[in-house]
């Protein structure tokens, strides 16, 4: 609809007039349409990292040439007595609309926007009010990391594990990048990966063969939904091992000699549970002998146990077994501190559920060299404490 513009008020427009016809100038007054509001239609939801929001008005329709601003409006409530956004003497844009790209609006609120044009200096009516939505910002803690401790030596692949992490806002599947680096600035990466948040924690293996030095890890957690990720977590570190370094073991229980007898035996399958360890192997047929001198009691060997305690590892001939015997019972939380004759660091040492420690198999070695028979052994394999 046309609008006829007057001159501010009655009084006003007469001495208008009357200056006019004084000094000769003729000022007609000005014809033109309230400008309309055109996008975001009305009712519009934006989530909060859409923004910065940009509003487009159709320009107003002016009959004759003239300078034409634009005055934009933005606020949380319908009388606009505040505003969220307030803009003046907005340059017309051409193609028939203007637009204008808004400051990081608040959420979540519902924003009502208006806009009027300016005609050489002639302020009009304002357009009908629309509405849009900008929904609640999405922030994600700081990641913490539960597993596996700072420093810890790992003879298997471990598995990460960070905390469930924090967060507010309309979240929807958190994402967890992991990043392994032997750098502890992380300026080469030897692995990363993208794993969905789990509950009670969220894990990953690398896949990688890990070579025997340390690496650091660290976390970062982004929402999928809106794009907004956390900071990295602390950055842990761990070392790599492949396994029982006989070169360096210290023997505590059994002759030093053990680690340079020949492997006769291969373990085939290797198992720590139910207090129990098993160990089956295959290769040569050790003969037994008498268990200290009784011929009623023959025995085969021992089993041998290696663990890993201030970056040293310690070994030692453990339970006696018969001939076809493969399971050794007693395999409980104080085995070690009993088992090896208050040797430390044996005599201090408990287990923890998960533990990797190693294991072996040789012929009698425990009292060596009573009951010594060919002085042969097996392989060393890692397995888990259950």
């Amino acid at each position: 609809m046309k609008q006829h513009v007057r001159l501010f008020a009655p009084a006003l427009a007469l001495a208008v007039a009357a200056a006019a016809c004084e000094s000769s100038v003729t000022r007609p007054s000005v014809t033109f349409m309230a400008p309309l509001a055109s996008t975001p239609a009305t009712g519009a939801t934006y989530k909060y990292t859409q923004q910065p929001i940009v509003l487009t008005i159709t320009n107003a329709g002016v009959v004759s040439a003239a300078t034409v601003t634009y005055t934009l409006e933005v606020s949380d409530s319908t009388t606009f007595a505040t505003k969220a956004f307030s803009k003046e003497g907005i340059t017309e844009g051409t193609g028939g609309t203007t637009s204008v790209t808004l400051t990081t609006l608040a959420g979540p609120k519902t924003y009502y926007w208006r806009s009027r044009a300016t005609v050489d200096a002639i302020a009009g009516e304002y357009s009908a009010i629309r509405t849009f939505s900008v929904g609640a910002p999405v922030v994600i803690d700081k990641p913490t990391l539960s597993s596996p401790s700072e420093g810890n030596t790992e003879y298997s692949t471990p598995v990460l594990v960070a905390n469930t992490v924090g967060r507010t806002g309309p979240v929807t599947t958190m994402q967890y990048t992991f990043q392994l680096s032997t750098s502890s600035s992380f300026g080469s990466i030897a692995q990363q990966a993208v794993v969905n948040e789990t509950t009670g924690g969220t894990s990953w293996s690398p896949t990688i063969t890990l070579s025997e030095t340390t690496y650091y890890w660290r976390v970062r957690v982004t929402d999928a939904g809106s794009g907004e990720s956390s900071v990295f977590s602390d950055t842990r570190s761990f070392v790599k091992r492949n396994g029982v370094d006989l070169a360096t073991v210290n023997i505590v229980l059994g002759p030093a000699a053990y680690v340079n007898w020949p492997v006769t035996n291969t373990i085939t399958e290797a198992e720590h549970a139910d207090d129990r360890l098993c160990v089956d192997s295959t290769g040569e047929n050790w003969p037994s002998t008498a268990f200290f001198g009784d011929p009623a009691v023959q025995v085969v060997g021992n089993q041998w146990n290696f663990i890993f305690v201030n970056n040293r590892w310690y070994g030692g001939a453990g339970h006696w077994y018969r001939p076809n015997q493969t399971c050794k019972g007693e395999m409980d939380s104080v085995y070690f501190i009993e088992g090896f004759l208050g040797r430390e660091p044996f005599a201090s040492f408990r287990p923890t559920h998960g533990m990797i420690w190693g294991v072996g198999l040789s012929t009698p070695a425990r009292a060596w060299p009573a009951m010594a028979t060919l002085d042969h052994r097996s392989n060393v394999v890692m397995i888990t404490w259950d």
